[in-house]
């Protein structure tokens, strides 16, 4: 008797154990709680990509792009369409092959924003007021609160851009709540400047939808840290 129920228990374990893992689709609206989860496992693994670039003096942010790329590809928890988001960068291409080349240095905001607007403002698509918005909440000298960029979103629709400012919103309050954490412990969320290099890279990821907005996001948000001089009272703590 013993020896069967031993049988049915290995046999119960293993079928346990060998259960296809059930991944979470990435998706717009969840684009805020998996850029997070993705910077988060850029700081706690030893990615051979990251910390290759982190090595590197004249990095881009495409090579950071495609090492987050490669997290989120072979991670456990989500997942997206590989072949979907091929195509997009091949249709978009014409839109992101400027980024690809911007060199990760103090200018790396400025010139990224510039960029940024630049193809925004020959977008037919997208409306003016859309643009205007994106602008003042991009500028690091302009406070703006969450309800303001609601009010925004609820006055346009995803035909005229409103998926950009949704976008902004949602991974610049994931990153707000990503520095203000425990780990990592290089900035905290009262440093703008990195909160709004992720929201500049999450509304250019917004273009093709929410798995470039987490991976555009997050390679802004860690590539930006790495531009910044570490905070007086704390110790650096990146790959």
């Amino acid at each position: 008797m013993k020896a069967v129920m031993l049988f049915f228990m290995s046999v119960f374990l293993y079928s346990c154990e060998n259960q296809p893992i059930e991944k979470t689709e990435v998706t717009l609206q969840k684009v805020g709680e998996i850029h997070n989860y993705l910077l988060k496992k850029a700081h706690t693994s030893a990615s051979p990509q990251l910390i290759l670039l982190n090595k590197k003096e004249d990095a881009t942010i495409g090579e950071y792009f495609h090492a987050f790329k490669e997290i989120l590809l072979n991670d456990d928890k989500y997942y997206y369409n590989e072949s979907f988001l091929t195509s997009s960068l091949d249709d978009y291409l014409y839109f992101f092959e400027d980024f690809m080349t911007i060199k990760v240095n103090t200018h790396f905001l400025e010139n990224a924003r510039k960029l940024l607007f630049e193809k925004l403002e020959n977008d037919e698509n997208i409306s003016t007021e859309v643009i205007e918005v994106l602008r003042k909440v991009s500028d690091i000298k302009y406070s703006y609160t969450d309800d303001e960029l609601k009010l925004a979103i609820s006055r346009s629709n995803p035909s005229e851009g409103s998926d950009l400012i949704f976008a902004f919103n949602e991974v610049a309050k994931a990153s707000s709540c990503y520095w203000s954490s425990s780990y990592p412990i290089t900035r905290d969320s009262s440093n703008r400047t990195i909160i709004i290099a992720d929201g500049i890279g999450g509304v250019l990821g917004a273009f093709c939808g929410g798995v470039m907005s987490v991976i555009w996001g997050a390679a802004f948000s860690y590539s930006m840290d790495m531009c910044l001089e570490p905070e007086p009272y704390q110790n650096q703590q990146l790959i």
